[in-house]
């Protein structure tokens, strides 16, 4: 008697699935066992656990209030639809930089980003 092509080609497809999974967690538990022992640790890493709460931290310290006020500092002047990179003024009749000269100022300063094209 002889078999269905379909069947047969079915049937070879799920062991081959069967065993390319199988595989890929034999790999994946080496490299897990292999990270455990090179690093002297079990899978019970406190570095690995969740950020603390609010709670948990202590109250702002001079460092991080200074790195918070820098941050509303950069994301209000990145805001702001007038800001001159560099200070200076232009020899234009208004004394500010025309768009321009602001997208080729900000290209100087940033050079691996394109500038703000809008």
């Amino acid at each position: 008697m002889t078999q269905v092509p379909l069947a047969t080609s079915l049937l070879v497809a799920a062991t081959g699935m069967v065993i390319v999974f199988l595989a890929m967690g034999l790999i994946y538990a080496s490299m897990r066992l292999l990270t455990a022992v090179a690093t002297g640790r079990s899978g019970n890493d406190p570095a690995c656990a969740p950020p603390p709460t609010p709670q948990d931290r202590p109250e702002g310290t001079a460092d991080s209030l200074r790195a918070a006020a820098i941050a509303v500092a950069l994301a209000r002047a990145e805001l702001s639809h007038n800001w001159d990179v560099t200070g200076l003024t232009t020899a234009s009749s208004s004394g500010r930089t025309t768009p321009w000269q602001g997208f080729y100022r900000r290209r100087q300063l940033r050079p691996g980003s394109r500038g703000r094209i809008a």
